[in-house]
């Protein structure tokens, strides 16, 4: 269903505002760079991410209302999308693979963005009926530039990414908070530093929206902002590659192994004895209060990896209450085969958003398993 939707939106991208990217062959210091496409017309994609809001919104006033407000997004990338896209491989070491794909600006969205499909909410984040609005200026560029240094990562990852393999396959290019998304932030961090200099990027990181948005910020600003400083001379890569695997990085950042009484206890990757679907490994059981508390999770799969923890109370998902083992489970099935399930749950007295995102099939055994957890959107091939 998904995929077919993906199709139509690609229709639409020769009515998009268009700025390409192309090598200058006359330096030689130039990397090739992708054509890159702002898609403002996104509609199927906005609607499907809340369809039970615009059944009573129209999604075309949202839409209109992304192309009233982006114009200053659109003047920072038309102004600087070439140093940014030059930057990016020039400082990671990974080479552009794609040579064309879409920025698509949405109102709303369940989080921050999405590197791939890369998606920058103009409005928002909004989980049911709550809705966060989004950064302005700089904060909302630095946004875009975020997703682009994710959907730089991908590029190693890619199957004609030759030579890549040692990256890809690295401990801290996992999905996971602590991991692959550190980097990415790094990436971002240090393009960021040159496109708004450093005082300005210092300030957009300390920020009111920015300010703690990553899970693992303690870890990055102990062992990797202003100690991997990266450049054209030693890129992300050769940091990675120079990495000792047993670094307090590489130690602090691992999904930690579980004792062998709480093994037994997660085996059960289920609800009630319906089977979740692919790798999100969590099962529920009703607490005294009739509420769906998380009561297993394996910490190696899915469910772990976008955030939801053992003890959770699962309050809502995609704005919708769920008050059965059954209601959670068609929620969540319904959305994952969407563009993925927005969990609202309550932890430690205080309301979390857990976003489950559509997995990928794993490519290899045991120490793929992380590295196959989904960071992306579902797409079609």
């Amino acid at each position: 269903m998904f995929r077919t939707i993906w199709c139509g939106l690609l229709l639409i991208v020769v009515s998009s505002a268009v700025f390409s990217q192309t090598p200058d062959n006359s330096s030689p210091a130039a990397v090739f760079t992708p054509t890159v496409r702002i898609n403002d017309r996104a509609t199927e994609l906005q609607s499907n991410l809340y369809s039970d809001y615009y059944r009573v919104q129209a999604v075309a006033d949202d839409m209109s209302w992304v192309a009233a407000h982006e114009s200053n997004l659109l003047a920072f990338w038309q102004q600087s999308s070439d140093s940014v896209l030059n930057i990016l491989a020039e400082i990671s070491g990974i080479s552009w693979r794609e040579s064309a794909f879409d920025i698509y600006l949405v109102r709303y969205f369940p989080s921050i963005g999405s590197p791939d499909p890369l998606v920058v909410p103009i409005g928002g984040i909004r989980q049911g009926s709550l809705i966060e609005a989004a950064p302005p200026g700089n904060q909302l560029a630095f946004d875009l530039i975020y997703q682009l240094a994710g959907r730089m990562l991908l590029q190693a990852t890619r199957p004609d990414a030759s030579g890549s393999s040692a990256v890809a396959n690295h401990p801290m290019m996992q999905p996971t908070p602590y991991r692959r998304e550190l980097l990415t932030l790094l990436l971002a961090y240090e393009t960021g530093s040159r496109v708004f200099g450093a005082d300005s990027m210092a300030a957009i990181y300390d920020s009111p929206f920015w300010k703690d948005r990553f899970l693992g910020q303690p870890i990055f600003e102990e062992l990797l902002l202003h100690k991997w400083t990266l450049s054209a001379e030693r890129p992300l890569v050769n940091w990675l590659a120079n990495e000792p695997s047993d670094s307090k990085l590489i130690t602090s950042t691992s999904v930690p192994d579980l004792p062998d009484n709480l093994q037994r206890k997660t085996k059960r990757q289920f609800i009630e004895g319906l089977p979740l679907k692919g790798q999100l490994g969590f099962s529920v059981r009703l607490n005294n209060a009739n509420r769906l508390v998380v009561d297993g999770i394996d910490q190696s799969r899915l469910a772990y990896a976008c955030g939801l923890r053992k003890g959770d109370i699962i309050r809502q998902v995609g704005g919708k209450s769920v008050r059965t083992q059954k209601e959670l489970i068609d929620a969540v099935l319904a959305d994952l085969d969407n563009v993925g399930a927005v969990l609202q749950v309550m932890r430690n007295d205080k309301n979390e958003t857990v976003f489950l995102r559509p997995s990928r099939p794993s490519t290899g055994g045991a120490d793929t398993k992380a590295a196959s957890t989904p960071d992306t959107l579902t797409k079609p091939k």
